[in-house]
């Protein structure tokens, strides 16, 4: 038996809109064992099944069409989620950047500051400052 058909399933374990309830006895099927489990639906069904159809989600649902329907909404649903979760990631990457762009006007308003003040040391103290932090709001790997 291979590490994942060995896998202790807790107790109340959501697979969907299927809850596991308990192991039950294994039987044998062409002189392999079979590890078999309780579940029951939203729905209030319950069934007993293979695990490792559980854990590889071949199984989803009792088999009523409206558990069927709910499952997909939930996948849906799930699905949509990550989507959102992933966008705001971007969108909060993207404001970092703009935010770091910002702050390299400052720079350079600093070492035009100095140009005009004759502090030519400054002045190239600042773009150098600068140019490393183009480099790091950029991404870049100079």
């Amino acid at each position: 038996m291979n590490e994942r058909a060995r896998q202790h399933i807790p107790s109340g374990t959501k697979f969907g809109v299927l809850t596991f309830m308990e192991e039950v006895e294994t039987f044998f099927e062409r002189g392999q064992p079979v590890r078999r489990g309780v579940v029951r639906c939203v729905c209030g069904e319950t069934k007993i099944v293979r695990i490792h159809s559980i854990l590889n989600r071949s199984i989803k649902s009792c088999g009523k069409d409206e558990c069927i329907k709910e499952n997909r909404r939930r996948e849906q649903a799930r699905i949509k989620y990550e989507s959102d979760l992933l966008h705001q990631m971007k969108l909060s990457e993207k404001a970092e950047k703009e935010n770091r762009m910002k702050e390299l006007g400052k720079f350079e308003f600093i070492a035009i500051s100095f140009a005009k003040l004759g502090q030519e040391e400054l002045m190239y103290k600042a773009i150098t400052e600068m140019h490393s932090e183009t480099r790091k709001a950029l991404g870049s790997k100079y």
